[in-house]
């Protein structure tokens, strides 16, 4: 296994601080989020971002989501944002919402979809955004899991694989919703759902005032 970190309140500061340094070198880790544990990389690191890949046994065609620190971070990497995105980043962030939104010209190609766009969340976890504060660039992050097994909802689900390849592993326990994060595209008029999780597809349309 990688390094084991333990998480608690009282060497959260240290902590944050040994982690975003270490990513800041170009390592990847597993870490908890709000929704499951996450295997990550600064975006930065594009090489990293690979291991990523590697180590979950999944396609590099299925690009990675960005996990953000604030809102305002949106304008800093996406472009032509519609204002129904801006309602729900309001409404839902931070939280288990991703949203597909077209990427700015800046961004790494490897890092992008086809059509360029990428999945953007603001997690709803003081620990990660901080972490992606301290660090200075967001986190590319997915499930730590085998693609296709379950997601880990908790350190013990964790596969010992996936903590094995990783540079580090964070202990924080239960994640808080123990379910993937809703992804909604809003590359076009109308919102595409991609994938119900935490937030229901009614919830969704409610903070829109929309109905089907």
């Amino acid at each position: 296994m990688g390094e084991l970190y333990r998480y608690n309140q009282a060497n959260q500061d240290e902590l944050i601080a040994a982690i975003a340094a270490r990513l800041q070198k170009g390592e990847l880790g597993v870490l908890p989020t709000d929704t499951v544990y996450g295997i990550a990389a600064l975006v930065s690191y594009p090489d990293a971002v690979d291991r990523i890949f590697s180590i979950k046994k999944r396609s590099a065609e299925q690009k990675l989501p960005w996990l953000l620190a604030d809102i305002e971070d949106l304008e800093s990497y996406a472009l032509d944002i519609p204002d129904y995105a801006f309602v729900l980043a309001q409404q839902f962030f931070p939280g288990a919402l991703s949203l597909v939104l077209r990427a700015k010209p800046h961004i790494h190609q490897k890092l992008l979809q086809e059509d360029q766009s990428l999945a953007f969340r603001i997690p709803d976890a003081n620990f990660v955004r901080q972490i992606i504060r301290a660090s200075g660039f967001p986190l590319a992050c997915t499930s730590a899991n085998t693609h296709g097994k379950p997601s880990a909802t908790s350190f013990e689900d964790l596969e010992a694989r996936i903590c094995d390849h990783a540079d580090f592993v964070v202990d924080g326990g239960l994640s808080h919703h123990q379910q993937a994060s809703t992804i909604v595209s809003c590359l076009n008029d109308r919102p595409e759902f991609l994938r119900i999780g935490a937030i229901s597809k009614e919830e969704i349309l409610s903070a829109l005032d929309v109905h089907e």
